[in-house]
C-alpha cells in the first residue's frame, strides 16, 4: 500500500512539473516580451507584415515598432491582459479583452498610455508556426452602468 501511494505521489509531482514546464501563450510571451523591451523575441513572435495600432491611433509596421523599442521611444511599463476570449477561424486567431495599461512613447508628439484599454491581436498560424499580425489599443471610457467596457456581450 506504502509503494502504492509513493508510485502516485511521484506519478502527480512528474505530472505537475510537466505542465509547469507547458509553453506560455503566444499572447502571455508579447506581453512579457514587451514589458522586458526584448526585441529578440518579438521580432521572432510578430508576422513579416504585423501592424501596431496603439492606443493613441498611431499605426507602426514591424520594423518601426521594433526600432522604437530598441531606441526607447516606445516604452511599456505594465501591461496585463484580463476577460480575454479567443476565436477561431480556420488558420487565424482572433483575441480580445481588456487590458490595464501603462506605457510612453515618442513619435513627433511625446505622450503616454494609462488605463484601462481593450485590446485585440490577431494571430495567424503558418508555415513557420502562430505569428502576430496585429495587435491593437482602445481606451476604454468607463461609466457607472458599464465600468470596464463589457457591457453588452456574452
Amino acid at each position: 500500500m506504502k509503494i502504492r501511494s509513493l508510485f502516485f505521489a511521484l506519478m502527480l509531482i512528474v505530472a505537475c512539473a510537466g505542465m509547469a514546464q507547458a509553453k506560455a501563450s503566444l499572447a502571455t510571451r508579447y506581453v512579457e516580451a514587451l514589458m522586458t523591451n526584448d526585441t529578440e523575441t518579438l521580432s521572432s513572435l510578430l508576422a513579416g507584415n504585423y501592424c501596431h495600432i496603439s492606443a493613441n491611433g498611431h499605426i507602426q509596421d514591424k520594423d518601426h515598432f521594433i526600432a522604437n523599442l530598441k531606441q526607447h521611444k516606445l516604452t511599456v511599463n505594465h501591461l496585463k491582459f484580463f476577460n480575454d476570449r479567443v476565436s477561431s477561424y480556420g488558420n487565424t486567431k482572433v483575441v480580445t479583452g481588456n487590458a490595464q495599461v501603462k506605457a510612453s512613447y515618442e513619435s513627433g508628439t511625446s505622450g503616454k498610455a494609462e488605463g484601462l484599454v481593450r485590446f485585440t491581436m490577431v494571430i495567424e498560424k503558418g508555415k513557420q508556426g502562430e505569428k502576430i499580425v496585429l495587435f491593437q489599443l482602445t481606451p476604454v471610457v468607463p461609466s457607472a452602468q458599464c465600468p470596464d467596457g463589457n457591457c453588452q456581450i456574452k
